[in-house]
């Protein structure tokens, strides 16, 4: 599966080359619409100069584009690494984190406990009228 980051980088690098491309072909349109006459070769040389960089600069976006997919699956190899390398700090932070989790909840149950307990001393048991049962004698 691609990376969402990565599609959103190839696909900016595809409409950058895409409209390189066009570019040169209206640079090259416009080269050759041009009368190669001696007031001009100046401006059409720095046109053909203006042309083959952006040529040279469609080559590179190229190359960047196709070294994408490796630098990602490089960093992915990269990241895995360096959890592998401190999984020791991880587990132990981890193993704290949920030591310090329970130990806080077994003292919540046991002061909520003891208040429990407290309040049941207070609680009396209702007196039991001793002619239930006899309908007769009230």
């Amino acid at each position: 599966m691609t990376p969402g980051i990565e599609v959103q980088i190839t696909g900016g690098l595809d409409t950058g080359i895409k409209s390189l491309k066009d570019s040169v072909d209206q640079l090259e349109a416009a080269l050759q619409a041009i009368p190669n006459i001696p007031p001009m070769q100046e401006k059409l040389e720095q046109m053909r100069a203006a042309q083959e960089q952006m040529t040279t600069t469609i080559s590179k976006m190229e190359a960047l584009k196709r070294g994408i997919p490796e630098a990602f699956e490089s960093a992915k190899k990269d990241y895995i690494k360096e959890i592998d390398r401190e999984s020791g700090k991880l587990e132990a932070e981890f193993q704290s984190t949920l030591n310090t989790g329970f130990k806080q909840v077994y003292a919540t149950v046991a002061i909520v406990s003891v208040l429990a307990l407290l309040i049941l001393m207070f609680y009396k048991e209702p007196k039991v009228c001793k002619n239930i049962g006899n309908s007769d004698k009230i």
